[in-house]
C-alpha cells in the first residue's frame, strides 16, 4: 500500500500527449474524472490496485529482531528497497488513468488552497464582514482537508520485477483479448445513485406494463417483463424490454439524449 502523495512524488508521470509504446493512449478527460471521483467520494471511493513493472529485480532488506507468529510457516519481515530512479525506470502496466487523475487532483487541490488563502487575506485586509470571512475560512478548511487526504489515504500497488518490454506487451495483448467489461445492463441494475436510473427502476416496479413476470403454467420458469441484466433484448427473448433500454428512453424524454446520465436535483 502507498499513500496518494507517494504516488505523486515517487511514481512515473503520465502524459496523455506522449503515449507509452507499451500501453494504450491515456484519455485525459477520463483520467481527470478519476481524480475528481476520488475527491467527490471521501468515504466511499474504490480503486483497484495499480500494477507497475520493472525490467530489473527488486531488493529486499531483512528487518531484524522482529518475530512473526505463524506456526508451520517460515516467514520473515522485509523492507522493500525502491530504486532511486523508480519514477523513470518503472512502467505503469495498469492504472495510467488513476495515476494521472491523482496527480491532477493533487495540483488542483494545492492551487485551490493557495487561492482560498489569498481570497481570505484580501477580504480580511479590506474589512469584509465576519460572515464573509467565515465563508472564506470554510473554503480554506475544505481545501486543507482535501490535501490531508493525499497524506493519509492509501491504494494497493503490485510491482512485478524482471518484466521486460516483450513480456509486458504480451500481457497487455492477453488482458485485452480475455478481459470482459461489465455490460451496461449489469451496471444500470446495480446503480442505486443516479436519479434517472432510480426513476427507471421505480417505473419498472410500479407500472403494470413493466412490473413483475409474465403469467406462466405451473412448473414453467417465470419470465420477467423487463430483463434487468442484458443491454438489449433479442427477438427470441421472452422479455419485452431491458432495463437499459427503458433507462435510455427516460433519459431521451427528460434530457433529449440517452447519452446523458443524470439531471440536476
Amino acid at each position: 500500500m502507498v499513500t496518494f502523495e507517494q504516488i505523486v512524488h515517487m511514481f512515473p508521470k503520465v502524459d496523455p500527449a506522449r503515449p507509452h509504446d507499451r500501453n494504450r493512449k491515456v484519455d485525459e478527460k477520463r483520467a481527470k474524472a478519476a481524480g475528481q471521483y476520488w475527491l467527490d467520494h471521501p468515504t466511499d471511493w474504490i480503486f483497484p490496485p495499480l500494477i507497475l513493472t520493472l525490467d530489473e529485480d527488486l531488493e529486499f532488506q531483512a528487518v531484524r529482531d522482529v518475530e512473526i507468529a505463524a506456526p508451520g510457516l517460515d516467514l520473515q519481515l522485509v523492507r522493500l528497497s525502491i530504486p532511486h530512479d523508480f519514477a523513470y525506470e518503472a512502467f505503469i502496466a495498469d492504472g495510467q488513468h488513476r495515476v494521472y487523475g491523482i496527480n491532477d487532483a493533487y495540483l488542483r487541490c494545492h492551487q485551490a488552497l493557495r487561492d482560498a488563502k489569498e481570497s481570505f487575506k484580501q477580504a480580511r485586509d479590506s474589512g469584509s464582514s465576519p460572515s464573509e470571512l467565515e465563508a472564506l475560512k470554510l473554503e480554506v478548511d475544505a481545501a486543507t482537508r482535501n490535501i490531508s487526504r493525499f497524506e493519509t489515504e492509501t491504494i494497493g500497488v503490485q510491482i512485478i520485477a524482471n518484466a521486460n518490454k516483450e513480456l509486458q506487451q504480451e500481457w497487455f495483448i492477453t488482458m485485452s483479448d480475455f478481459q470482459k467489461p461489465i455490460g451496461r445492463g449489469e451496471s444500470i441494475r446495480m446503480d442505486e445513485k443516479t436519479n434517472l436510473t432510480i426513476a427507471t427502476k421505480h417505473l419498472v416496479a410500479t407500472h403494470p406494463l413493466f412490473a413483475g413476470d409474465f403469467p406462466c403454467d405451473e412448473g414453467e420458469e417465470p419470465q420477467p417483463r423487463v430483463d434487468e441484466r442484458k443491454d438489449n433484448v433479442s427477438r427470441a427473448s421472452d422479455s419485452l424490454y431491458s432495463l437499459a433500454n427503458l433507462r435510455d428512453w427516460i433519459a431521451t424524454l427528460v434530457l433529449g439524449s440517452k447519452s446523458e446520465t443524470s439531471v440536476a436535483d
